[in-house]
């Protein structure tokens, strides 16, 4: 007993010889499509034959740590995320402590102080609409968009905050008419409110950006075809009627002029205007009578 106790004490004391690493990471503030470089960075007296570090993230010493035989790691936020099961924006420790193989024997070193590393979201999607107001038949231009010139994989844009009916984009603009936009939001109300986001890949996993600030998009109704055919079929029948009107008059001063000798004036006068009082009449009642002069 007295000879393991020994041994536990000479191993503990080799274990706390070992100067304890410092673990770097550049930069300290990343996003999620970022890469992020960690170093463990080992005493300049450790020259051993085979050199291990291992990392850790919050502190969980006994699970999911990462083992590196160059005491580095290169991840992506996204990665650090997925490594210690969380979301950003977050901030999360690192740490690690190296192997040094000696004497047939693994001995680890002291744990590294933690460094600190923030792993932020993608930047807010900016959603722009050509136009506020429209007509059923204008049409709206709708972009989405990143403030970080980013490439983006896909664009997708929802309606009245329902992501059941979303229209995806790859060039990341939609192209609609007024009807189409009331098609779309079910014909819910004449008001809509449009929001958009989109995804980065990385490593082969898409990245979802927040959703952009809602745009209001307003339709108005263009009037009922049968009552514009009502107005111009009531415009058509008054200027039917002035036209008939016109020519009849102008038809009655023809027939009186044409029916009198233009020798005698005084009694063309006369008879002419009973010509008009007569046809007139004709034109009114129908009846005819000739008059001799």
């Amino acid at each position: 007993m007295e000879l393991f106790i020994f041994i536990a004490f000479q191993l503990l004391m080799e274990v706390q010889a070992f100067e304890s690493p410092a673990v770097k990471v550049s930069p300290d503030v990343i996003r999620e499509f970022r890469s992020v470089k960690m170093i463990c960075e080992t005493p300049a007296d450790v020259t051993v034959k085979r050199n291990k570090c291992y990392f850790y993230i919050n502190r969980e010493k006994e699970k999911n740590m990462k083992l590196s035989p160059s005491c580095e790691l290169d991840l992506t936020g996204a990665e650090v995320l997925r490594w210690a099961a969380v979301k950003s924006p977050v901030s999360v420790d690192i740490n690690c402590f190296y192997i040094i193989h000696e004497h047939g024997i693994d001995k680890p070193s002291s744990h590294s102080p933690a460094a600190t590393l923030t792993v932020l979201g993608l930047p807010q999607a900016k959603l722009t609409a050509s136009a506020s107001v429209i007509m059923e038949t204008d049409t709206v231009q709708l972009s989405c968009e990143n403030t970080e010139d980013l490439k983006m994989e896909m664009c997708v844009f929802n309606i009245n905050e329902r992501e059941s009916n979303s229209k995806l984009s790859s060039s990341c603009q939609l192209s609609l008419t007024g009807s189409e936009i009331s098609i779309w939001s079910e014909g819910q109300s004449s008001s809509v409110r449009i929001t958009c986001f989109y995804t980065v890949k990385q490593s082969q996993v898409l990245i979802t950006s927040p959703h952009s600030d809602p745009v209001t998009v307003k339709i108005q109704t263009v009037p009922h075809s049968d009552h514009i055919h009502s107005e111009v079929s009531w415009l058509s029948v008054v200027l039917v009627f002035t036209g008939v009107g016109l020519f009849l008059s102008g038809l009655m001063g023809f027939i009186c002029l044409c029916h009198f000798d233009s020798s005698d004036d005084l009694l063309t006068e006369v008879n002419y205007s009973s010509c008009q009082v007569e046809t007139t009449s004709l034109l009114t009642s129908s009846v005819c009578s000739k008059k001799h002069g």
